[in-house]
Formats: C-alpha cells, structure tokens, sequence
C-alpha cells in the first residue's frame, strides 16, 4: 500500500472508531437522562398519589366549614328579620351575639384555609382566596346594614333585605364555587394519567 491508500484508510477507520465511540457515548447519555427522567416522574406521582387525597380532604373540609358560615348568615338574617317584623323593635343585644357566631364562622373558616394550604395547589389557594374575599365582602355588607340601631322603619328594612339577599346570593355562589373546586379536584385524582 501506498501513503496515500494508508492516510484515506486511516481517516477512513478514525471517522468510523470516533462515530462508534460518539454514538454509544450519546446513546449512554440519552440513557442516563431518560432514566432520570422516569424516576423524576415516579417520584411526582408517589408523591401526588400521597397528597391528593389530603387536598380533597382539605377542600371537603373547608366547604363544610364555608356551608356552616353560610347557614349562620342565613339564620342571623331570618332572625333579624323575623324579629323586626313581629316585635316592629331590635334587640341590639341578641343581634350582636348572632354577629359574634357569624363573625367567629367565617374565622374558623380563615384560619383552617391558613392551616392547610399546604396540601392545596397555587391555582386553587388563588381561586379560595377569591372566594372568601367575595363573601367577606358580602358578609361585611350585611353585618354593617343589620345593625340594630340602623333598621328605624319597615321602609328601609324592605330596601336593606333585597340588598342582604343579593349578598346572601353571592355567598351561595361562592360556596358552588367551593364545590366546583372538590369536583374538579376529586375528577383529577378519578381519571387516568
């Protein structure tokens, strides 16, 4: 063989050796990465198959709380109602005290959400924080239009009733969306990955 014959067979055999050791070398690495990457997605799924179900658990929870805040507001409503109607007088004292229970409702409420954020996702800490903005709102309304001292004349507790059921409305709305939310996030953990 001729130098020339030797050097083309010699780049010839070192293209070759470099494209085989480059190829295993990526195929090794590609392995390594898609090893890595299975193992990730267990580790996810161990740990989401481990939280969900204390995330429905919060969240069924947190609506039970929200339905007793929302059923105080409703029996503190009647009864103010009711006594307005029938005594054509307020009871500042019993009125307050239904307040407090009311108040003390929505806190419970508040302060387990706080408690158990942690088991919720960002989205839904974003869409609960929604909720109860919208009620504390609606709940603040009613508290401050149901003061005993303000409701003078059947006048203006026909105009305050229509607005505290508007707000009494909203508070409905917002515990839906409380159940819409364990529904979409029971349907999640139902349906195959």
């Amino acid at each position: 063989m001729n130098t020339t014959e030797t050097i083309i067979l010699t780049t010839i055999i070192n293209v070759i050796i470099t494209g085989l050791v480059g190829g295993i070398i990526i195929y090794a690495i590609q392995k390594k990465i898609d090893a890595a990457t299975q193992k990730s997605l267990f580790e996810h799924q161990v740990k989401f198959s481990r939280a969900y179900p204390k995330t429905l658990e919060v969240l069924d929870a947190l609506y039970q709380k929200f339905m007793t805040f929302t059923d105080a507001v409703k029996g503190w409503v009647d009864h103010v109602e009711a006594f307005f109607i029938m005594e054509g007088s307020t009871g500042a004292g019993e009125f307050r005290g239904y307040y407090s229970d009311v108040q003390e409702k929505f806190e419970e409420c508040e302060k387990y959400f706080a408690a158990n954020r942690l088991y919720l996702s960002d989205s839904l800490i974003l869409e609960i924080q929604k909720v109860f903005r919208e009620a504390e709102l609606s709940y603040e309304w009613i508290a401050k239009n149901l003061d005993p001292d303000a409701l003078s004349s059947v006048e203006y507790w026909i105009d305050v009733k229509k607005s505290t059921d508007r707000n009494i409305a909203i508070l409905g709305s917002e515990a839906m969306m409380l159940e819409n939310l364990y529904k979409s996030a029971a349907d999640n953990a139902n349906s195959p990955s």
